[in-house]
């Protein structure tokens, strides 16, 4: 049962599809799953860890009883997950075209709004945001191993950074 689990329910899929999980929205992109651990012991206790990042429009109740589902068809049971909900600032808030503006006004550089399945220090707060430094052409070094920025980038980044927070300090009302 463990084998015909992970072929009919993971295997070859990050996108939740043969769970039945699979959606995405404009915002925030699609669902992605991963199945980090997967432990069989035919002694003992066999199981799966799963690592799934869900849009806004996915509701987490759902989710679960989806995946419970399919796996109590091969007797395994979904136990009490951590739940991290998803997070998204609107395009219309009325920090955004601030932060954009800044930014654009610094760099010369279009800004682009971006959404990640990452969990950043801007899920920590209401209505936070990302705001972060890297520039086209330059390497995506985060999280990898050796990671650095360019000192030229680092310095173009805090200026950012100072103008986006008085900014925003002196606007009328950022919102709830």
């Amino acid at each position: 049962s463990f084998v015909a689990c992970v072929d009919d329910s993971m295997y070859h899929d990050s996108f939740g599809r043969k769970l039945g999980v699979e959606m995405e929205d404009a915002i925030t992109g699609s669902l992605t799953i991963n199945t980090g651990i997967m432990i069989f012991d035919p002694e003992g206790e066999s199981f799966f860890h799963l690592n799934l990042r869900y849009p806004a429009c996915g509701e987490d109740a759902w989710i679960l009883r989806q995946i419970a589902e399919k796996a109590g068809r091969y007797g395994f049971i979904v136990d009490q997950p951590i739940l991290k909900k998803p997070h998204a600032v609107p395009a219309d808030h009325p920090m955004i075209p601030i932060l954009q503006r800044v930014y654009q006004e610094a760099s010369g550089l279009e800004p682009e709004l971006l959404s990640t399945g990452g969990g950043t220090y801007g899920s920590q707060i209401p209505n936070g945001v990302a705001f972060g430094p890297l520039f086209p052409g330059r390497a995506y070094m985060a999280h990898q191993p050796d990671e650095y920025m360019e000192i030229e980038d680092l310095l173009r980044a805090t200026a950012i950074y100072a103008r986006a927070i008085y900014e925003l300090a002196n606007m009328d009302e950022i919102g709830g």
